[in-house]
């Protein structure tokens, strides 16, 4: 039996273009399996989202949602989440990054606040599926995930060491590639193909994330410095602009040194999505920075900060990374210039191609899970 009614719980509303592709992916997965449903998704803000309003989804607030600040409001949004949920014919639950515990949030408001959810659709007997999200927590919390993910009907996570996370609980799951992994191309032309790079002087995409890179602004100054060296005009390419939260702000990051090094930047999720159209090559320590050069047949040089890149190196196959902990000036200038010669010179196609291969993977596991799901609807 088709779904008729689904909810989606993701990382919405921080103004983070990975969190609003993977939730544009998974709205355009639904809305083509299930034409006719109602979709809606939780949301901080719905002015970050990607997707386009012609698709017919409706939003509502995250609770909490800026408790102390609006306290008779979060009311509302206490009990617009409890209808919603009570009206769902599904939950969606991801993905993403979305239980983690090293990142400087609290993991106790994590855990308190995914509880209310997955507690409200157990009480209202709501089928939860958990849509490739991606955990990382330490061995002392995992304990805590049970009362989340426990009675789930589908579990399916983004990497191998997420998958081992819930295993030591005794929670099996399927591995997914990242659902970004489906987000429709920015630079295909009418034959599916990503088109060639134009541009007089190529640009690089610069996307960083601040706290993980070793070195700190003298690393940047050398990924800037190396970038212009080997014939490119970088820009950096902002991926977070978390209007609450410095330290997840790109922009408050990389402000002071945007205008030492005379950079110019992407100010929107929008702007940066649509920088991909016409970017030559992308330095990409964000995550999504690499999927979606990826996904458009962009070389990209990693740099790794978490075992979620990591999982993306392995997963895609990219030849040119560095470890963001242990970044060398001179070994990233090396590095680099290896990158530039080959990876540059790549036939568009081939990229495009490998990347198919993984959509494809993506969209089989989704849609087995999803007829599944109906069949025991019956």
């Amino acid at each position: 039996m088709p779904f008729r009614r689904i909810v989606i719980f993701a990382a919405a509303g921080a103004h983070n273009l990975g969190d609003e592709a993977i939730v544009l992916s998974e709205v355009a997965f639904l809305r083509e399996r299930y034409p006719d449903a109602r979709i809606s998704v939780s949301t901080y803000d719905s002015a970050s989202t990607l997707v386009p309003s012609e698709w017919g989804i409706r939003y509502f607030s995250y609770f909490p949602n800026g408790f102390r600040r609006k306290p008779v409001s979060n009311v509302f949004f206490f009990l617009r989440t409890a209808w919603e949920i009570f009206r769902a014919d599904l939950v969606v639950i991801g993905g993403g990054g979305i239980f983690y515990d090293n990142e400087g949030q609290s993991f106790s408001k994590q855990v308190f606040e995914w509880r209310l959810r997955t507690g409200a659709a157990r009480m209202f007997q709501k089928p939860i599926v958990f849509f490739g999200v991606g955990i990382d927590v330490s061995f002392s919390n995992t304990k805590a995930l049970l009362s989340i993910f426990r009675g789930a009907s589908a579990i399916m996570v983004r990497d191998e060491k997420s998958a081992e996370t819930l295993s030591r609980i005794g929670l099996a799951s399927k591995i997914v590639p990242d659902p970004a992994f489906l987000v429709p191309r920015v630079r295909s032309n009418a034959n599916g193909w990503v088109g060639a790079r134009e541009s007089v002087v190529p640009k690089m995409g610069i996307s960083l994330r601040k706290g993980y890179l070793k070195g700190g602004d003298e690393s940047v100054r050398k990924i800037v410095g190396t970038v212009r060296k080997s014939g490119f005009e970088p820009f950096f390419l902002h991926h977070s602009f978390h209007p609450g939260n410095p330290e997840t702000d790109d922009r408050a990051y990389l402000r002071a040194l945007a205008e030492e090094l005379d950079v110019p930047f992407t100010a929107s999720i929008a702007e940066s999505l649509d920088s991909y159209r016409n970017v030559s090559g992308v330095v990409a320590m964000r995550l999504h920075a690499g999927v979606l050069s990826f996904v458009n047949g962009i070389p990209c040089f990693v740099l790794s900060y978490s075992r979620k890149t990591d999982a993306f190196i392995a997963r895609s196959g990219i030849r040119h990374f560095l470890p963001a902990s242990e970044f060398d000036g001179r070994e990233f200038e090396t590095r680099f210039s290896e990158f530039a010669s080959e990876a540059l010179r790549a036939p568009i196609f081939a990229l495009v191609e490998k990347c198919d291969k993984i959509r494809e993977e993506a969209r089989t596991t989704y849609e087995e899970t999803f007829y599944g799901l109906e069949r025991h609807q019956k």
